[in-house]
This record gives C-alpha cells, structure tokens and sequence, in this order.
C-alpha cells in the first residue's frame, strides 16, 4: 500500500493495513448461514476426514448427512425458526452436528458451560425460555432437575460414546448406570423419528448462537453472535496470511461453549477443509497426549498449556517439523517466555512461532493476532484484524489517545456481536456509536498501539486500584498486571500473578503469587522480587507478601481466576 502521513491516531492511520494484501482488505465478506459457508468449502471433498473421534474418522460427507439427520430429528420434536436450544455438551461429534442442524433450522443454540449448578442452569433455562434443551449423557444427573422447567418439552440426551470406535463404545455402555429422565429423549430416537424440515434462509445479522463471557469480573452474560459474525472469522483467517491447508490436522484445546472454542477451534478449521480431532478432556496432561500421538499441525490453545509442552520428555525428542501454528490466547506469555517457546519450537524443526493473539467472546472470538511467522513483535498481542479497527481512549476523559500512550482498548468490525441477550443495561454499557455511526465495543482492557501497529496489553480497567503513598498519603493508580509483568522477568520465576487487596491504611496494596523454577531458593524470592520492583517502579507498587504457589489457577476456559486467587490473598494475609 502507498505510504501515508500519519495523523498520530490509530483508528484513522490504520498502520497495519501495510501487511495485509488488497484482497484481504477489499474483498467482499461471505453472505450465507454457517452451515452453507461449511457445505460451498466443502462439497467438491466430501471423501476427506473432518472429525477424528478416539481414532473413528467421519469424513465431510458423514459430516453433512448426519447433520441433516439431526435437522429432521429436530423438526421432528417441535423446534423451529427463531427458538432458543440451550446446550449442555462438551465437543463430540454429535454435538457439532446439532450446532449446524439448529442452524439449518433458523433455530439458535444456547451454549452454556458444562460447569455450572443445577440451579444455574435452571435460570439460563427460564431467561431463554427454551422448550428443547441439549445435555451430554455424562451431565445428566447434574442436571435432571431442569426437566422441571415449565417451558422444557423435550430433552435431547447426547451419548459420549456414540460415535467412539465400536469396541470403545462397548466398553463405556458396560460401565454406564442407566438413567432416567423426564421429558428425555435420545440423540438416536430422535433422528430416527425424523422424516422432513424447513430450511431457514439467511438473514443478515439475524441470531444465530448465543455463547457467555469468561466471567472472571463479573456474571456471565448472553453473548448472541450472528452467522455473519461467526463466518467473518472463518473467512478473514482463511484469507489472512497463514500456513494451513485442506487436509492439515487442527486440534483445539479450548471447549466448545466458549466463543474461542467455537469460532477457532469448530467453524473456522472445519470451513477450511480441516481435519478436527476432538478434546474431551481439557487438561495439560490431555494435550501433551494428544499432541504426541495425533502430531497436530496446528493447535489453538493458552500460555498456561506451553510450560508442559516444553517439559514433556517425548515432546523433547520429537521432530516437530509437522508443527506449522502455536495460536495462543487466554492467559499471556512474558517476552522471555515467547522467545524460549520459539527457540524450543525451531531447535526442532518447526516453523511455528508464539502466535499471540487477543479478543472477546463479544468479538466473536480473536481480533487481533500475529498470525503465526509472517509478521509478530514480541510482548505484542499481534495487529487488527484486517476488516476491523481500534482505538484507544482516555480512561478519565473518553479522548482518543495516539501511539505508545495507554489507555482502553476499543473495537470496532464485523465480529462485533449484536447484544447481550435480555440485558439491554450491560448492552448499552459495553457498546457505543461513534459520530459516524460506526460500532464500537468497550474491552475493559488497558494497552497500546505503537507507530507499526501492534497492540500491547498491559491490564484491565476493572482491575485498576487506588493506593496511598506511604510518604505523603498521596493517592495513585496501582496497576497490578503491569507488576506482574515486571516480576515475570527474573530468570527464577515461571509465572506471575498479582492482585490487590484492601488495606486500612494503603486503600489496596499488591500482593503477588508466583510459580518459580525448580531451582530457586524460595526463602529468598520475596526479597529479590521486591527488589526487582524497588529498581523498576514506584515504592506503592511493591507486594506487601509474595506467595510461591504450585499452579496459578484459571478458570474452565483458561483465563486467570482472579477471584480465587483475591480471596487465597485475603485468607493468607490474615495468618
């Protein structure tokens, strides 16, 4: 592109449109349902493995025929255009072919996490008045009480092993206790019942899946996403620069009822002609076995799977030279870590980088990434997704702040979703039209933008604290990740994590949980990341304690969990 004078905002200059091609800035966006993105990719291979199930391998023709089943089961049972499927399910083959059944119905699935309470359940239930409900066999006795729910007219009982291998499957229905319930039918009855649907046919940003923020500082809420959000996505990665090809094996380590999971690690590998082995169990240890054995071309995953990829012994002796993306969100790297991981990767045989990325479920999942080895800067979220945009504002005034200067990161684009779903408060909160009419969304995530047009994240606003200066009672913003990232530094420390609590006499202070390599001495850690922090930053911004701790921990979709760890501070503080 021509070189142009910058005007020093971000949202205006678009710096980093210089490394995307005209066609992937120009080009018109698919206009279809997810389901008919899937089929136009997919038609002329019909013979090629889409789904790798405990070693089963269903091809796209399976693929297509058993979600046609599934619409037939469904139409069969009642749903219909615009009514609301809420889903319990982990990521089986069954489950994805109710996800695109609903959506050749016109009917949108409701995916809630696996690991709430009955009584959540419950209310997500009752808010989206859903007459047909979606659950795993294995959730079953968690959640029998929602047959209870006067809306709830049939549900669909998912077998985990209805499509494993035939002696697999043998197996785990000898150990399975049978069970009842109310209103239940099984996957199997039901597309037998099954004789003819409708078809919907598209809309433009009509509703098509609702999926639910991480909720690591707040409740979750309803995140509805239309089939033009979902498939800009598949679309913008699949003309992105990037080293995937039909045929290449995908494995995700993120769920399904999380927008990653969902966008990353379903409809963008399976419109693209990949081969997806499924993950039940979302583990480290499940990874590193999956990895060994599938030898994945490409994994989507966290920061947090990286140390045990690193450290297994098989993974050590391994040419990795299959291995072609790391795409990691959720929890971050250090600098220092993304370059070990790097040279890790290279040293055998990869051309895989650390491909950092960022985004929301509100964003329908990434929206900003380095896209793997063609362009990256360490420490950096990678750059704007080519059709989206991003501005910084002045948490204080709301003003547009230019390159290098922090302040909240806003977005604006095709994957904005359209609302949180009957929350017309938070909707209004988190979204806002600038005076062009343009839609933006407010992150609540502090950082930057420099001259080259990576994004650097340096915080959360919700996780800005005051504190008092112990000289003069002045009071100042106390940014506890950007602590953390200071401590992450030293050579003994794996991970770091800091969070504030209150104090009488400070307003909050910093206390910092750290994960610390096998040979450091710990009784000396505290003194030496206080002086890391004393040489580096202001004196209120030094930890009041420091634990060493075995694992940070995170939430089911591999986020930081805040919450744990405030209260682990506010319990051990007191001892």
């Amino acid at each position: 592109m021509q070189e142009q004078k910058l005007t020093g905002y971000p949202s205006i200059d678009k710096p980093w449109l210089k490394y995307y091609s005209e066609e992937a800035i120009n080009a018109p966006l698919p206009e279809c349902t997810i389901y008919e993105y899937l089929w136009e990719n997919n038609k002329d291979h019909l013979g090629d493995v889409a789904l790798n199930y405990f070693n089963r391998k269903i091809t796209y023709g399976e693929l297509f025929e058993n979600i046609e089943k599934a619409a037939r089961g469904f139409y069969s049972i009642g749903v219909r255009e615009g009514d609301i499927v809420t889903v319990f399910s982990i990521n089986t083959p069954e489950t994805i072919y109710c996800i695109y059944a609903l959506n050749l119905l016109g009917a949108i699935p409701n995916m809630e996490y696996v690991t709430e309470s009955a009584k959540e359940a419950v209310v997500a239930i009752e808010k989206c008045e859903s007459k047909t409900l979606i659950v795993l066999d294995a959730l079953l006795p968690k959640f029998t009480s929602v047959a209870d729910c006067k809306a709830v007219k049939n549900i669909v009982v998912l077998s985990v092993s209805e499509s494993m291998p035939a002696v697999k499957k043998a197996m785990i229905k000898i150990r399975q206790k049978k069970q009842s319930c109310k209103k239940a039918i099984s996957f199997d009855l039901m597309i037998k019942r099954g004789k003819e649907y409708i078809r919907t046919t598209y809309k433009k940003d009509n509703p098509s899946i609702i999926v639910h923020s991480g909720g690591t500082t707040g409740i979750p809420k309803g995140v509805v996403l239309s089939n033009d959000n979902l498939n800009y996505i598949a679309w913008i990665f699949k003309n992105h620069k990037n080293d995937t090809q039909r045929g290449d094996t995908w494995l995700c380590a993120i769920p399904m009822f999380h927008a990653f999971g969902l966008a990353m690690g379903v409809i963008f590998p399976l419109s693209q002609g990949m081969q997806l082995p499924l993950v039940v169990k979302y583990s480290d240890q499940e990874l590193v076995r999956l990895f060994v054995k599938i030898k994945p071309n490409h994994i989507m995953g966290s920061g947090a799977h990286i140390p045990c990829i690193q450290a297994n012994k098989k993974i050590q002796k391994m040419d990795l030279s299959f291995f072609k993306t790391c795409g990691l969100g959720g929890t971050p790297l250090s600098v220092e870590k993304e370059k070990e991981l790097v040279a890790f990767l290279q040293a055998r045989g990869s051309i895989a980088k650390a491909s950092i990325g960022y985004g929301m479920s509100e964003t329908c999942s990434a929206i900003a990434t380095e896209l793997n080895r063609y362009y990256g800067k360490a420490g950096s979220a990678g750059i704007i997704l080519s059709k989206s945009n991003i501005k910084v504002l002045d948490t204080d005034n709301g003003k547009e702040l230019s390159y290098g200067e922090i302040g909240e990161l806003c977005f604006s684009g095709p994957g904005l979703m359209q609302e949180y779903y009957k929350n017309s408060a938070e909707t209004s909160t988190a979204v806002f039209y600038d005076n062009l009419g343009t839609k933006w969304i407010h992150s609540g995530d502090l950082g930057f933008v420099d001259k080259d047009g990576f994004i650097f994240i340096t915080g959360r606003i919700k996780r800005i604290y005051s504190t008092r200066s112990e000289k003069n009672g002045t009071l100042f913003k106390l940014f506890p990740d950007y602590v953390a990232s200071v401590i992450s530094e030293l050579e003994s420390i794996k991970e770091s994590v800091v969070v504030c609590i209150d104090d009488p006499n400070y307003k909050s202070v910093a206390i910092a949980f750290v994960v610390v390599n096998e040979s450091t001495n710990v009784a000396k850690i505290e003194s030496l990341i206080k002086q890391q922090i004393e040489e580096r930053m202001p004196t209120y911004c030094v930890p009041k304690k420091v634990f060493v701790i075995d694992a940070i921990p995170l939430t089911p979709v591999g986020k930081i969990d805040y919450r744990a760890l405030e209260n682990r501070a506010e319990e051990m503080s007191r001892v």
